[in-house]
């Protein structure tokens, strides 16, 4: 098993691998990226020879590990877990959980989805969504690498679907994450009509994320 970390990373989760690794009797080599943001530009070549080489990676750095890193590992038969971005607010929240349960929770709701159909989302903090819904298979994360080549990622338990374009309308109360935004201080509202966010309400984090939708692509 090889474990990549970095200096800034909280180390009490790479070396909770290491010893449970250690325990089951495996042979593990930990190997260190920078701790920045240009991690996928400055990769060590100790670390970039390394990839796939061993049964299972385990990917503990501040900055998302890159993806075509992760993917040839996985080519080459490695089971990849990421726990990239990972602190110990986050895993308290989110990671402290019976994983296997979470899979099959999450692999039964990807089921129900895959047939497709019309939704009405709603949730006691306000959500009330309408949306529909293509057949095809949703991607989840279960966060369970079971078999050589299977990527995982933590926090898992996530679903994602395109709606049918135009379709989805009404309101998403966002009380968790958002990516790059973190843990929302104050309940965010994004007001959806037509299949598109038209209005988006809540503190700081709200404001953030409507700059951010406005800087993107229009659609």
């Amino acid at each position: 098993m090889t474990v990549i970390t970095d200096g800034i990373y909280p180390q009490e989760f790479p070396s909770a691998f290491v010893s449970a690794a250690a325990s089951a009797g495996a042979a593990v080599e930990v190997l260190s990226t920078p701790p920045s943001g240009d991690v996928a530009e400055n990769l060590p070549p100790r670390v970039v020879e390394s990839l796939g080489r061993q049964e299972v990676l385990v990917l503990c750095t501040t900055a998302l590990f890159p993806r075509p890193a992760r993917q040839r590992a996985a080519r080459r038969g490695a089971r990849v877990l990421s726990l990239c971005g990972i602190d110990a607010a986050i895993y308290r929240r989110s990671c402290d959980l019976n994983h296997h349960q979470v899979a099959r929770v999450t692999e039964h709701a990807a089921l129900r989805l895959a047939a497709g159909g019309r939704y009405h989302v709603t949730s006691k903090e306000g959500t009330d969504l309408i949306l529909e819904v293509a057949p095809g298979a949703p991607i989840q994360l279960t966060g369970l690498a079971r078999c050589a080549g299977e990527i995982a990622v933590l926090p898992a338990g996530v679903l994602a679907v395109l709606p049918v374009p135009g379709t989805a309308r009404g309101w998403v109360v966002v009380t968790g994450s958002i990516e790059g935004l973190g843990l929302c201080e104050t309940p965010v509202a994004l007001e959806v009509a037509d299949g598109r966010v038209v209005e988006i309400a809540g503190g700081r984090q709200a404001a953030a994320l409507a700059r951010r939708l406005r800087q993107g692509d229009t659609d």
